[in-house]
């Protein structure tokens, strides 16, 4: 039969190698993340434009490459990059046609692809995406998107 002294000793034992091990974890120096190392490196980035034929156009050192189409009513865009680089995908976009962002297409919902749909929004333009891209938008994803939500759903969702 264990007393209460010797439930308390054994209570001590237990507890306090884990409060020995959250003491270590609160003090070890912080590790980047690759959210934070690729943010750094766009952040830090040109975005190039490389015209490729007619009014196709790639934009590249956001994250992900981004397609963009020049049309008559205004430009579409093919993924939105990451949010760090938001003034240099304007001035990118200025440089192809001056037009307005209609249409933002979310291939996937990545944050270095689907991160920039801030972007979109704020110009107005229809973003159209799977529901899961779609569920993202609009939320605050960057630091979450690499890990799929448990909620996957093929139909298309078009946003404005």
């Amino acid at each position: 039969m264990r007393t209460k002294s010797s439930a308390g000793f054994i209570l001590q034992r237990a507890v306090a190698p884990l409060l020995f091990a959250g003491a270590a974890l609160a003090s070890a120096p912080t590790i980047a993340s690759p959210y934070s190392d690729i943010n750094a490196a766009a952040a830090s980035s040109p975005v190039t434009v490389h015209r490729l034929r007619g009014n196709v156009s790639m934009l590249q050192g956001s994250g992900g490459n981004i397609g963009v189409l020049a049309g008559p009513d205004g430009l579409l865009m093919v993924d939105a990059g990451i949010a760090v680089s938001e003034q240099k995908i304007i001035k990118a976009l200025h440089t192809i046609d001056p037009g307005k962002l209609r249409y933002v297409i979310l291939t996937h919902w990545h944050w270095d692809h689907a991160d920039g749909d801030g972007l979109a929004r704020r110009a107005g333009a229809t973003i159209i995406a799977d529901e899961q891209s779609g569920s993202l938008s609009g939320n605050i994803h960057s630091r979450r998107s690499l890990r799929p939500n448990s909620r996957t759903r093929s139909s298309p969702a078009i946003r404005r």
